[in-house]
């Protein structure tokens, strides 16, 4: 018997069987073993407390009484138990049974808590700002001689042959005496009736470059053009912002020549009065090219005979926004009316790209190329027929032209690395300090990727910092419309002494809100703007000191762009490009492009945190003290972020909106940047927490795709989908039922009808249940 159990034992011992067969194994070889000796065999408790509880009978045997038993004895008999069992598996199994008995004889009051690790968990996970997170590389910063422009020029706009009353309009209400590079240049060559390509940085004046010759050569036709002629010149633009900004530009030159009457179509407006004041008489157009087309195929009363000008206004940006389709059936438009050599077109960007050079040479006839960083005022691109015939070679040598790009000298470019969970924290530091604690006042514009963030981005900094009063009665009321269950105290998190001045600006806003907030952020001396590049292109806003780019653009052209609206005409500005620890080869692919930047270090921004703390209004729950190292201050700050989002379901639904467009749009960087921008480096529950929420990234997917589901039944529910029309053939009789019916349309039919029946049965029990509550 022994050596069989042996075996078994062996055999367990091995790992072969499952772990649940060893005590069966070890118990019934102790038992045989207890028979054997002639004793049962029952676990033996050391402590005298256990003993007395428990009513264990002690073994029998000839030399002890149950009445008197010394301790000499007792010990004696609890050293025979051991030796019943010597393997280490059997020393194990009686180890079990003595824990087992004192946790049943001890009071359940008296048990120690359970170690913190075994604690079950409740609610989201929390997870520390300052762990696990990757290293911060350190960079080398390289210093690159970038390509530098003169703006200003010592010539006066008195020395060109113009207008006297133009003169005395440009220098003494409009302030502007002496003329920049730009203007210099390209003036002359649209005053001749050349076709222009100007090229040159932001905010160097290109606006007026082509503005003053157009309206100068309108002043000039005899006899007098009137407003029921028609437009002679249009102007396209990529936004409705610079729409507007351009039209108010005209409007300014203008006022001299009462009889000229500039002209804005965008989109957001109402047709019907864009219709109206077409019907009146426009003779400089400016608009959007989606808005023009339709005017151009629906208004009959623009007439495009007279058209002399036009105008394409940030060119490369036309052709990125996917407006090539409405530019070439604008042009296809005026060429029925007037062919190339009486129209002048004029091209105008800060970076003109390979499709902008291929639709010049459809566009224009024999053009100048006007670039202030090269001076080839005067060079000559080849005439149409050269440029079909060696595109390859001419396409090559525009790319290495257009790689370097003209940066303003007055702006200082700066970067910073910051892990995932740290980003929303440092930006919140960086605009407190520039916008309360800075004794200078400060105008920044903050560029976002979607149009979900800015949403996002906006309500939370404004419901805890900007907001003038109690706004979480609007709250409330969302809340209570995507849940039942409202909440039965409101909570206020704002601080007014960290009040400023917040603005959000994107593509899915009304017109009237758009241009409410552009008129308003540009009259304003300090404040914070939340975009999308919707105002990265052309606009004009004044004393504009820091830009913040809080996601990365991709391209260097987009860079340029966004960075060009502060330093505008020789005034100073300063900008700050926010990067991953995963994207900083970015900063070597602008160097490439002799773009310099220097490294502001992250702890720099988040120590101003200890002057931000003192303001806060941390909830009542958190028994802490007040954070005394800039670590605490910024863990302290952003779990009143957290805490935030979490308690309001109308916040946490914008956060898991803009956590999945952000997902979305890094996903669609350019290929030949994927080294860099790849979705596959990035921690996603990090970059969760940048957008204060506490759930894990799949949590966040299912809850939206619930959402999606649900949104596409109700619509399916709304909108159903049309009756299929029956293919009867045009020489049956038409007397069949069953001729040119198909399966699917009698299915369709079957549907209707039973459908007709549930919304009968509906208002049926509806009625049912009025009368029913009158009655009571």
């Amino acid at each position: 018997m022994d050596e069989q159990y042996d075996m078994q034992l062996n055999i367990v011992s091995s790992g072969k069987l499952k772990t649940k067969y060893k005590q069966k194994f070890h118990s019934k070889r102790q038992r045989v073993k207890a028979k054997i000796a002639g004793k049962v065999h029952k676990p033996v408790i050391k402590t005298a407390s256990s003993s007395t509880s428990n009513n264990e009978k002690t073994p029998k045997t000839s030399d002890v009484n149950n009445d008197n038993i010394s301790k000499e004895q007792t010990k004696s008999v609890i050293a025979i138990k051991p030796k019943l069992s010597q393997s280490p598996l059997a020393q194990q199994h009686t180890k079990k049974h003595k824990l087992v008995a004192d946790h049943e004889s001890t009071p359940k009051d008296d048990l120690p808590p359970p170690p913190p690790s075994k604690v079950p968990r409740t609610g989201p996970f929390i997870s520390s700002l300052f762990k696990s997170n990757p290293e911060i590389p350190k960079m080398d910063c390289s210093i690159v001689e970038p390509i530098k422009e003169e703006i200003f020029t010592s010539k006066k706009f008195s020395d060109l042959p113009l207008n006297p009353n133009m003169i005395t309009n440009l220098e003494g209400k409009m302030n502007m005496n002496n003329m920049t590079t730009v203007q210099q240049l390209a003036i002359p060559q649209i005053l001749q009736g050349k076709d222009a390509l100007v090229k040159s940085q932001t905010g160097s004046g290109k606006t007026l470059a082509y503005a003053v010759p157009i309206v100068q050569k309108l002043s000039g036709i005899t006899p007098k053009i009137d407003r029921s002629h028609g437009p002679y010149a249009i102007v396209v633009v990529p936004t409705r912002e610079l729409a507007t900004q351009s039209y108010q530009v005209f409007m300014k030159i203008c006022k001299p020549f009462v009889y000229i009457v500039p002209g804005c179509l965008m989109g957001g407006e109402k047709r019907k009065a864009e219709k109206a004041r077409i019907r009146k008489g426009i003779n400089i157009l400016v608009g959007t090219p989606g808005r023009l087309v339709d005017h151009l195929k629906n208004t009959h009363g623009l007439v495009l005979q007279h058209v002399q000008y036009l105008v394409l206004d940030e060119a490369d940006r036309l052709l990125d926004m996917g407006y090539e389709k409405d530019v070439a059936e604008i042009i296809n438009c005026l060429e029925h009316n007037a062919s190339k050599q009486t129209r002048q077109t004029i091209l105008l960007s800060a970076t003109l790209t390979e499709g902008v050079e291929r639709l010049a040479g459809i566009t224009m006839y024999n053009p100048a190329r006007v670039s202030v960083a090269n001076e080839e005022s005067e060079s000559r691109i080849p005439v149409i027929k050269e440029i079909k015939e060696q595109s390859e070679k001419h396409s090559s040598q525009s790319v290495n032209k257009e790689e370097h790009f003209a940066v303003p000298q007055a702006l200082k470019q700066h970067f910073v690395i910051t892990p995932c969970k740290l980003r929303l924290v440092t930006l919140v530091a960086f605009l407190l300090t520039k916008c309360r604690f800075s004794k200078k006042k400060n105008k920044i514009i903050v560029f976002l990727s979607t149009q979900d963030s800015v949403e996002f981005h906006h309500k939370l900094l404004n419901n805890i910092f900007c907001a003038k009063k109690k706004n979480t009665k609007v709250l409330k009321e969302k809340s209570e419309s995507l849940e039942s269950g409202s909440e039965s105290e409101e909570e206020e998190y704002h601080v007014t002494e960290l009040s400023f001045d917040l603005f959000k600006l994107h593509g899915d806003m009304l017109q009237k809100e758009r241009t409410q907030v552009f008129e308003k952020f540009r009259s304003m001396d300090c404040g914070v703007l939340l975009c999308t590049d919707v105002a990265a292109r052309g606009l004009d806003l004044p004393q504009v000191s820091w830009i913040i780019q809080y996601t990365t653009p991709g391209q260097t052209s987009d860079y340029i762009h966004r960075v060009g609206r502060t330093a505008r005409v020789g005034a100073q500005g300063q900008s700050l490009l926010f990067l991953m620890p995963t994207e900083c080869d970015y900063v070597q692919l602008l160097n490439d492009k002799q773009i310099s930047l220097q490294e502001m270090p992250m702890i720099n921004i988040l120590k101003n945190l200890m002057s931000v703390v003192k303001y806060l209004k941390l909830p009542e729950d958190a028994k802490r003290q007040r954070p005394r190292t800039w670590e605490e201050a910024a863990t302290a700050v952003h779990m009143l972020f957290e805490t935030h989002v979490a308690k309001h379901p109308f916040m946490s639904e914008l956060a898991r909106q803009a956590y999945q467009s952000f997902v979305r749009a890094y996903a669609t960087y350019p290929s030949h940047m994927k080294n860099i921008f790849s979705i596959k480096k990035i921690h996603l529950g990090h970059l969760a927490k940048s957008f204060a929420l506490q759930d894990a990234p799949g949590k966040i997917g299912v809850v939206q795709s619930k959402k999606f589901q649900a949104e596409k039944a109700q619509e399916k529910k709304d909108f159903p989908k049309k009756k299929f029309r029956s293919n009867v053939s045009e020489f049956s009789s038409g007397f069949g039922s069953h001729l040119g019916v198909t399966p699917r349309h009698r299915n369709l039919q079957k549907k209707i009808v039973q459908n007709q029946h549930m919304k009968e049965r509906k208002k049926a029990r509806k009625l049912a249940n009025k009368t029913a509550k009158n009655n009571k």
